[in-house]
């Protein structure tokens, strides 16, 4: 999903921000009361993989599981 920059920056993946953004427009539309925590817990995961990045295995397919 989120792919390094550079160090300690991480950048969506296009087809990840494309669904995040989707997501995030629906929420806004049909479920308002969430968004704030919806876009707290992609914040807090994304800086949580700025900080370990070596939590993950990349290839060209993306993120593979340890």
């Amino acid at each position: 999903m989120v792919k390094r920059s550079s160090p300690g920056k991480a950048l969506f993946h296009p087809e990840a921000e494309t669904e995040y953004l989707e997501a995030l427009a629906y929420y806004r539309l049909h479920a308002l009361g969430v968004v704030e925590a919806f876009e707290t817990d992609v914040r807090d995961a994304v800086a949580f993989i700025e900080r370990h990045p070596e939590g993950a295995r990349w290839s060209e397919e993306g993120c593979a599981a340890n």
